[in-house]
């Protein structure tokens, strides 16, 4: 999928890891070399990229993205 990100200022992903990476790498992939931030509402069985960052409910995690 093409995305204009052009039109966007984050990107937020829900979801698990899985979710997380996917993402990410599809935005590394992107031949027109744009990126934008992204942040991560856990929300899958193991949630490891949360804990590693410390963040263990949706509550801290939407903290985080309204603060930027």
């Amino acid at each position: 999928m093409n995305l204009d990100i052009d039109k966007y200022s984050a990107i937020v992903v829900v979801g698990g890891d899985g979710s997380f990476h996917e993402v990410m790498n599809g935005m590394m992939a992107r031949s027109d070399k744009k990126r934008l931030p992204m942040a991560f509402i856990g929300n899958g069985s193991g949630d490891d990229t949360n804990k590693a960052v410390g963040v263990f409910d949706l509550e801290k995690a939407l903290d985080y993205i309204v603060k930027g």
